[in-house]
């Protein structure tokens, strides 16, 4: 999680939720978010809503 190469996939996902959410509120669409999920996290008894609650990543670029 720490990867530089992650880091770094990671940055440029939340640019892209940024553009489509941006792109969304102006069309009527909903917007987007990004979740890292570790590999390590993941088991036969979550779902992908209480992975979502425990990793969802919240943008620290402001959405125009």
């Amino acid at each position: 999680m720490n990867d530089r190469l992650v880091l770094a996939k990671k940055e440029a996902a939340l640019k892209w939720c940024e553009l489509a959410s941006n792109h969304n509120r102006e069309n009527g669409g909903k917007p987007w978010t990004y979740t890292l999920i570790p590999h390590d996290a993941i088991a036969e008894n979550m779902t992908l809503a209480g992975l979502v609650s425990q990793f969802e990543t919240t943008a620290n670029l402001p959405i125009t």
